[in-house]
């Protein structure tokens, strides 16, 4: 897959990008927490003439407001169900795309086992899936949803999976 080509093709979906390479930011990036790239940026890092470029780099999407995703990241697939079409496979399991719902929604880990939120602040890495996403799919994804004025955790419900107590996201994943 050409990383400058799905860049740009994401770029144009109104998601803001970075560079990463092995999931580590090749930017000073938080400044693409609040504002997006330009095209001719996203040329100077993926398109192997700029000062960041060069073979290896990957394609991040910021999540949060700046992008408009909050995105569920399941290192399992194992049982999980959610309300959204649009996700990507990921190396361990899935990302699962959701509308964000204003305000601020903060990055959380160990919802689950092996589920974790991007919202604010965070980004995820761009797998091949993400080049079929389109701006109909991307407008009809249903929002996030959290109790207003409370965390994610707080948020949460509690289920035993394989075993073990963990907290489930409602009404987002379901098991």
């Amino acid at each position: 897959m050409d990383q400058h080509k799905l860049a740009t093709h994401l770029h144009s979906l109104g998601l803001s990008v970075i560079p990463v390479r092995n999931k580590v930011p090749q930017i000073k990036w938080k400044q693409y927490q609040t504002e997006r790239c330009t095209a001719d940026k996203l040329d100077e890092w993926f398109d192997g003439d700029g000062d960041y470029a060069c073979t290896g780099n990957c394609v991040a999407i910021v999540t949060g407001a700046i992008s408009g995703i909050v995105a569920v990241d399941c290192d399992t697939l194992d049982n999980w169900r959610t309300d959204t079409d649009v996700h990507q496979r990921t190396l361990r399991g899935r990302h699962f795309i959701y509308r964000h719902p204003g305000g601020v929604v903060p990055n959380r880990t160990g919802i689950a086992p092996n589920v974790d939120i991007r919202g604010d602040g965070g980004y995820i890495c761009a797998y091949i899936e993400s080049i079929k996403w389109c701006a109909d799919e991307l407008e009809a994804m249903p929002v996030y949803k959290c109790e207003a004025g409370t965390g994610v955790a707080e948020a949460a419900t509690s289920y035993r999976v394989h075993g073990r107590k963990a907290k489930q996201l409602a009404p987002v994943l379901r098991i």
